[in-house]
């Protein structure tokens, strides 16, 4: 299995609003260009398919767009999130350049199927290592924003409704944004960021019951 993100690069205009083709289904999808930050870009619901889309932010700027993509969702049981996760094609480049870890920042989203409860990117990330882990205590004071979403997650539902299948969004990291997450973390410019010390920090949330 190879998986992949659904994605577009049909812009069919931009003038004060950008319209472009969802990339799940045949609707169009309009979105004030004030609505998509200059870094963090913007998820779009598709009104056609229920999806979640995101836009680049330097489809909202003056920066240069062409040929980015606008990256759409994928519906995943969030009991098989692990190994979807490991079976996807822009994990497993980033994890290979040792730049998994900048999706804590850029480029992971996910949105409960039902109700759109926006999970934190944090317990996304982590939730593949708690699948995996033999024990689902987890040390929620080291991540108290993310906890109660990792929590529910690795019960296999929404913390909000109990839906048992979210929309997630693993989409290319723009070089404009890799810069931005490297200064803002202080990191000199070339080198890789410490993946092994982060890999670290997730699995120490995780420990045996008592």
């Amino acid at each position: 299995m190879d998986n992949i993100n659904p994605s577009t690069t049909a812009i069919l205009s931009r003038t004060d609003k950008l319209v472009f083709k969802c990339p799940t289904c045949p609707a169009n999808i309009t979105v004030s260009l004030a609505q998509i930050d200059r870094i963090a870009g913007a998820n779009v619901l598709c009104t056609g398919c229920k999806n979640i889309v995101h836009v680049p932010g330097a489809y909202g700027s003056n920066a240069k767009s062409v040929g980015l993509k606008i990256t759409g969702g994928v519906t995943v049981t969030i009991a098989d999130f692990n190994e979807w996760w490991g079976n996807h094609r822009l994990v497993a480049s980033l994890l290979k350049d040792g730049e998994l870890d900048l999706l804590y920042d850029y480029g992971l989203w996910a949105f409960c199927e039902k109700c759109y409860h926006r999970y934190h990117p944090y317990a996304v990330f982590c939730l593949p290592v708690g699948q995996r882990a033999t024990s689902t205590k987890i040390s929620t004071e080291l991540m108290p924003e993310s906890g109660r979403d990792l929590e529910a997650l690795l019960s296999g539902y929404c913390p909000s409704c109990h839906h048992s299948r979210f929309i997630v969004i693993v989409a290319e990291i723009p070089d404009y944004v890799r810069t931005t997450i490297i200064k803002r973390r202080g990191i000199v410019t070339g080198n890789k960021t410490n993946l092994t010390e982060k890999i670290l920090s997730v699995k120490k949330l995780f420990s045996k019951k008592p």
